[in-house]
């Protein structure tokens, strides 16, 4: 199903991943929408597929990194107009928590970059919106003062 122009929501599922040194994993999108910003690894969930799953899978396929879902951190949706006020995109994406659990970064055919940062600074980034939001309320989740 093609996410442009979509007759109805498309549902997606991302991971906010995190590991022991306090880094959070980000992925620059090759692809549209958001194309060059870093974001969050996730992608459309698949027929027969769980939300959880897919963030999971996408995590994986964008950045050769296994986590394990915690929880369920925020329901997003992301939905962009063109110039005529068509809406081009409508993702609702499911973002979950996850941990690391083995993997080493590597490259995907989806991003164009993949890196652990910092999460005091990963907000110093070029992020897309749901990335920013999550993040961001994640930090006030945790009390951390940046």
């Amino acid at each position: 199903m093609p996410a442009e122009y979509p007759p109805h929501p498309v549902p997606a599922a991302s991971a906010l991943v995190y590991n022991n040194n306090g880094k959070i994993l980000l992925i620059q999108r090759k692809l549209e929408p958001g194309a060059g910003k870093w974001s969050l690894p996730g992608g459309k969930v698949e027929l027969g597929e769980t939300a959880r799953a897919a963030a999971v899978r996408e995590t994986f396929e964008e950045s050769g990194i296994r986590v394990e879902t915690e929880k369920l951190l925020d329901a997003v949706d992301v939905i962009i107009t063109d110039d005529k006020m068509r809406t081009r995109y409508h993702f609702l994406i499911l973002v979950y928590l996850a941990r690391y659990v083995s993997g080493r970064l590597q490259e995907s055919p989806e991003t164009m970059d993949a890196r652990w940062v910092p999460l005091k600074e990963a907000l110093e980034y070029d992020l897309t919106s749901t990335a920013h939001t999550v993040i961001e309320s994640f930090i006030v989740e945790l009390k951390i003062r940046i």
